[in-house]
């Protein structure tokens, strides 16, 4: 079993890894939200998913944050890996991962 100091730096490496890649996928859902036109390789439904999953994103992960802080390591590890794969799903709806 984790110690509680090895879990806190875990879930600060996490956090840190996890927060830069939601911070790379809303920068995405920024700049294009303001471009005038979606790039070709993602489509309006596409782009309203990606939206739509970044806020989930956003809710997740404050459950994680919180979950963690109340003591509760396998909830805050099963909400981060949701936002893993929210992560993982945005980037593939704004045509960010090499195909």
């Amino acid at each position: 079993m984790f110690s509680v100091v090895a879990l806190a730096a875990c879930n600060n490496e996490a956090k840190e890894q996890l927060a830069t890649l939601a911070h790379t996928d809303s920068v995405r859902v920024d700049s294009l939200a303001s471009s005038p036109k979606l790039p070709k390789e993602v489509d309006k439904h596409e782009f309203e998913a990606a939206k739509a999953s970044l806020e989930t994103m956003k809710t997740d992960w404050a459950a994680a944050t919180a979950a963690f802080s109340e003591g509760n390591a396998t909830e805050a590890a099963d909400k981060a890996r949701s936002v893993q794969g929210k992560v993982d799903e945005v980037k593939d709806q704004l045509a960010m991962n090499p195909t």
